[in-house]
């Protein structure tokens, strides 16, 4: 058997020869030595670093640089992911399947090249996730260089076995893979076991998803791991893209699997997180009305066609679909379960894979408001005024207390239900005693569900946001805006985020102070609550003319 060092050697020969012949060739062709660079001509004058595995970020510099040139590592073309204003920076990254050779640059015009004479990038070991940053269910690339050739070899993600993978000639391999659904959010290591090399390492970071209305089964509309967004930079959030679906968007975005969801009319459309690109849409046989939930590669989402429809995340396919009556509630997901209300007081619970029953439960007369979970206890309220709790597992009821009409989604902080009233109240019940609590004005009549963390609660509603104390309801601050309708607030990194009729604003959840705001384009009317995900904030907008069509906009820093 050849040692490692053997191996490591045999490599070598193999590579050197042909990274010669090709830099000779190549430096035959480079139209300019680096001290001949002129303003706006095409010029190439340094990069740096000058080696490095795939994936690594290169920048080079020189003159004469546009988005739309070639950029080539040994003939492998590379994507151009930035050029500064004055075109003497651009940044780029070595792509998959690269080898050591001339890094250079063209102009497609007019086919000019442009390089270093007689330098060559070193292409070292290692691999890389593109991209580097993923949603559960995500789909992403990763790729090896330098390593072993033709040789089968191992590779892991967060401990467990993603498949083998071949080296070729190069020692290079590239393989697409699916994020598991089920992948826990934080930096999850992937390895490569490498004969020569032994254990190659690189990090996948998870992204948080917001997933369903309320971003979890609680329904707390609190992101509490994202950190993309905060303080120090919410004030420069610059709009990333948007979208124009044409018809009424009266839906809260979801963002999941790299992807975001929106109803539009009667279809529903999903868009691609990062760019805006619309994948796929699937035409339901009325109104949309309550928000999306993803969860295991479905999502699932009610129409005024009377059908609960659950989906293939990945292109829109049915899957399967459930009579529940037409309703505007929102769907709610959790541990392989979806829970449905509908107009004439029942609450179904269906398996997600194939939408068989296993429970339903009718409490009273009432049109029941969307659910949320905690604890094995499901909790509804519906407009006779009555707020449910059932056990998860079977719909037993378990006990109820009447608040006045619940008019939006209950939410559970801890051990508290937090309770949207339509007296005007915001009612806080022990999920214990089942008993009130405190209760804190909201407004009027029309108001949506909360936002909570472990210290605080977060009301937008007619014409101001309020934090309030969540063990004992005091008023902590108060923030007058324009008028609020039925959206929620949502709050990420000691920020909370809420719409009004204006646009889209940021305030300090520590003390009401303005951080940042943005007024969408005339014609929108904004009925959606925040959501944020992936640091990057997503909203959704009404739209209110044939001309100027419902949508989503997503701000970044």
């Amino acid at each position: 058997m050849r040692s490692r060092s053997a191996t490591k050697s045999a490599i070598s020969r193999l590579k050197w020869p042909a990274v010669l012949a090709t830099v000779m060739a190549v430096s035959a062709v480079l139209s300019q030595p680096a001290s001949a660079a002129t303003p706006d001509v095409l010029a190439m004058t340094g990069y740096t670093p000058s080696q490095g595995p795939v994936g690594t970020v290169v920048k080079i510099t020189g003159t004469g640089f546009v988005a739309a040139d070639i950029v080539q590592f040994n003939g492998t073309t590379a994507a151009v992911s930035s050029v500064n204003k004055k075109g003497t920076k651009l940044t780029t990254a070595v792509p998959p399947l690269a080898t050591s050779g001339p890094l250079t640059v063209t102009d497609p015009v007019t086919g000019q090249t442009v390089g270093i004479p007689g330098e060559i990038f070193q292409i070292t070991t290692g691999i890389h996730a593109d991209p580097a940053h993923a949603w559960p269910g995500q789909h992403i690339t990763i790729a090896g260089s330098a390593l072993a050739p033709d040789v089968l070899e191992q590779l892991s993600l967060g401990g467990e076995m993603i498949e083998d993978v071949r080296t070729n000639a190069q020692g290079d391999f590239q393989v697409g893979f699916d994020v598991p659904w089920t992948e826990r959010t934080g930096r999850i290591p992937i390895v490569l076991v490498d004969p020569a090399y032994g254990q190659i390492l690189s990090i996948l970071e998870i992204l948080e998803q917001w997933p369903q209305y309320g971003h979890d089964p609680q329904r707390t509309s609190d992101n509490p791991v994202d950190t993309g967004i905060k303080g120090s930079n919410v004030g420069g959030l610059k709009v990333r893209w948007t979208s124009d679906l044409g018809g009424i968007s009266r839906t809260s975005p979801i963002v999941a699997g790299g992807d975001v969801y929106v109803g539009n009319d009667d279809d529903l459309v999903a868009e691609d997180a990062v760019t805006g690109a619309v994948k796929w849409t699937f035409t339901t046989g009325d109104l949309i009305f309550g928000s999306p939930a993803v969860d295991n590669g479905i999502v699932f989402v009610s129409s005024y066609d009377g059908f609960l429809y659950a989906l293939g995340a990945s292109d829109g396919h049915f899957v399967w679909r459930f009579p529940t009556g037409g309703t505007g509630a929102s769907p709610l997901v959790s541990k392989g379960v979806v829970y449905m209300p509908d107009a004439e007081g029942f609450l179904w619970a269906l398996g997600e894979t194939d939408g068989h029953l296993i429970w339903d439960s009718s409490p009273g007369s009432g049109n029941l408001q969307s659910p949320a979970i905690a604890n094995g206890v499901v909790y509804a309220g519906d407009d006779d005024g009555n707020l449910y709790a059932f056990k998860a597992k079977t719909g037993a009821q378990l006990w109820s207390l009447n608040v006045g009409g619940v008019a939006n989604s209950v939410s559970v902080e801890g051990g508290t239900i937090l309770v949207p009233s339509a007296d005007g109240f915001l009612y806080a019940v022990s999920a214990s005693t089942h008993g009130f609590l405190w209760h804190a004005s909201e407004g009027t009549s029309d108001y949506g569900s909360v936002a909570s963390t472990s210290t605080a609660v977060f009301i937008s509603n007619d014409y101001f946001v309020r934090a309030v104390d969540l063990a004992t309801g005091t008023i902590l601050w108060t923030y007058e805006t324009g008028f609020i309708g039925p959206q929620s607030p949502a709050y990420a990194n000691g920020i909370v985020y809420f719409s009004d009729d204006a646009g889209l604003f940021a305030l300090s959840a520590s003390t009401g102070a303005f951080l940042w705001g943005h007024t969408p384009k005339t014609g929108y009317f904004d009925t959606s609550s925040p959501v944020i995900s992936g640091g990057l904030l997503y909203e959704g907008y009404e739209g209110s003319s044939p001309s100027v069509g419902g949508g989503v906009y997503v701000y970044g820093p």
